[in-house]
């Protein structure tokens, strides 16, 4: 199911791209953030905007859910949503080979909400600021992958989970565009949440996650309980430091 909110100027404006292509669009009348109620499909993809202080422009691609007790941004305290690694991969290569333009294409942290559909979410995005959620050329990029994502048949093999890294995880991106497929990511202002129910949520609702990837570079007390509840869970992991190019 491709979702698009109307009160959402990116969305709308890919959604009648979409349609223009022959792609069935759900609409809401509320924010994708709050769409915690939509009928039962395979999968969800929502067509959105991004918005930051920064205001850099950038497109964008991620799943959704809270590692903290926070939720102003929608869905539940400490819940997320389920993922599917590969879609994303796809979504984030697609996208990338799509945009003609020298804007920015990243993997996001896992945020806000929806947390609690029974299917897997991916945010793919239009950001920062008002200039760029009008521009039809960076809507149909993201229309575009949207169109090839859900007309490809998508390779699944294993996942991982990721820790560490900024919110926009170029690492991650990094390593999504060299194949490894990455559900849920924990960035480094986030982990201080990451006690054993979060990390059990981020394997169990990642599709396949077979591995954990750790940024090494967090603090030693972060990585060091990490690593416990890990191992406590029989869940293998690696140093992303040990990953070669």
């Amino acid at each position: 199911m491709i979702i698009a909110s109307k009160k959402d100027i990116a969305g709308m404006n890919i959604a009648e791209i979409l349609e223009a292509k022959g792609v069935k669009v759900h609409y809401i009348e509320e924010s994708q953030i709050l769409a915690e109620n939509l009928p039962k499909s395979e999968y969800y993809v929502f067509a959105s905007r991004h918005k930051s202080e920064s205001g850099e422009t950038c497109l964008t691609v991620h799943t959704t859910g809270n590692f903290s007790d926070e939720a102003s941004h929608g869905g539940n305290p400490k819940e997320l949503a389920y993922c599917n690694p590969f879609m994303m991969r796809s979504a984030l290569k697609i996208l990338k080979e799509k945009n003609i333009t020298n804007v920015p294409v990243v993997m996001e942290a896992t945020h806000h909400g929806p947390t609690n559909l029974k299917s897997p979410v991916i945010f793919i995005e239009v950001g920062s600021k008002e200039k760029d959620w009008e521009n039809k050329e960076y809507c149909g990029f993201v229309a575009e992958t949207i169109v090839e994502l859900i007309n490809s048949k998508i390779t699944e093999n294993e996942s991982y989970i990721y820790f560490g890294g900024s919110h926009y995880n170029e690492e991650a991106t990094r390593l999504m565009v060299k194949n490894y497929a990455i559900g849920h990511i924990c960035p480094k202002y986030a982990c201080d949440f990451a006690d054993e129910e979060i990390i059990k949520q981020m394997i169990e609702k990642t599709k396949n996650s077979s591995c954990a990837i750790i940024d090494w570079k967090l603090k030693s007390e972060e990585k060091n309980r990490i690593v416990g509840i890990l191992d406590k869970l029989n869940f293998p992991w690696i140093k992303k430091q040990s990953i070669k190019d």
